[in-house]
């Protein structure tokens, strides 16, 4: 049974995937991927949490 991530670590994974050709490999961590993706050059703008609680 695969589980829908939440939006905002469903748009990390995809920015993970663009930039390491794989997929993100902590779910649950965004806050430690969004640092490792800063590191490696992604803009600040890009890693901005979503929230479409709204939707």
């Amino acid at each position: 049974m695969t589980t829908a991530l939440p939006p905002d670590e469903a748009h990390l994974d995809a920015l993970w995937r663009e930039r390491f050709g794989q997929p993100m490999p902590m779910i649950g961590a965004p806050d430690i991927a969004r640092r490792i993706l800063r590191q490696d050059g992604v803009s600040p703008q890009a890693l901005k949490p979503v929230d479409r609680t709204g939707d």
